[in-house]
């Protein structure tokens, strides 16, 4: 378990609530919602969550909870990275269980009852520090992905937009993730689609949680976060290639989402491609 870790928390909400930060990182996340009802963006498209669901969020995936209309909710949150589970031997069932298309998981009323039950008694493990509390841990969240892994056909809704500006907020989404390098603005992306800027700026906030501003930032440093992992390209070049304009500018943008600058990610997170 050297240099791996697992955190796990269950919050209730009172009132309205929507996530302030970007988000996305390089572990994985489960949200179980006990109580309530639930906006989840997710890449490119929003999900509606409801009580007994069980969202999959994979390392570098941009997402964000939003609030439904509805007040309060009740929600489990557990997270963990890689080396926890000392791969490559757990690798097969995480790429299983965390697929890139698969985020939204409707479980029947015995399968949210046993995965209510092992969340429990992680959380009661973490809350009291017994006799080997990280071995039991550790052993609990690999029973509880092998688990999810063996689920006897979890329901995964079929996808519906809740209506059509979702999809064309979705489509827009699409377009800047493909599209990142280039000069993006609300103009740009206004005239490519049609639509008023303003409209475009009102409906995009409203639908992702994000502005137009902040998802075409996120979605570009998280790029440049994959270049600085992987290559040895220097930092000017990256931030070229992910669409900024100036080297200052992306130093800014990248301390602001990412808590650290271009370099010192690059120091602690190099992968060795030799």
């Amino acid at each position: 378990m050297s240099g791996g870790w697992v955190e796990i928390e269950r919050v209730v909400r009172q009132g309205h609530y929507t996530m302030t930060v970007n988000h996305f990182h390089d572990h994985y996340e489960m949200y179980y919602l006990i109580s309530g009802d639930r906006q989840y963006f997710i890449r490119n498209k929003t999900y509606h969550v409801q009580k007994g669901d069980l969202v999959l969020i994979g390392k570098q995936t941009l997402h964000r909870t939003i609030d439904s209309g509805l007040p309060n909710h009740e929600r489990v949150l557990l997270s963990f990275n890689s080396a926890y589970l000392q791969m490559p031997e757990f690798e097969p069932i995480l790429k299983s269980v965390f697929q890139e298309d698969m985020h939204l998981l409707r479980l029947n009323v015995q399968q949210q009852h046993d995965i209510e039950r092992q969340l429990s008694a992680l959380i009661r493990e973490q809350q009291e520090h017994r006799d080997y509390s990280d071995i039991y841990i550790h052993t609990a969240l690999q029973q509880l992905l092998i688990y999810i892994y063996r689920m006897n056909s979890p329901a995964q809704p079929a996808f519906e937009f809740a209506s059509p500006t979702q999809r064309k907020i979705s489509e827009m989404a699409d377009y800047i993730n493909y599209h990142y390098a280039e000069r993006l603005t609300l103009s740009t992306v206004a005239a490519a689609f049609h639509m008023s800027p303003y409209y475009i700026s009102r409906m995009f906030k409203q639908v992702t949680g994000f502005s137009f501003v902040e998802y075409v930032n996120s979605i570009r440093i998280k790029e440049a976060q994959k270049r600085l992992r992987e290559t040895r390209h220097q930092i000017i070049r990256i931030a070229e290639e992910v669409g900024f304009e100036s080297v200052a500018h992306f130093g800014r943008v990248f301390k602001e989402i990412g808590g650290m600058s271009p370099k010192t990610y690059r120091r602690l997170n190099r992968v060795d491609t030799d």
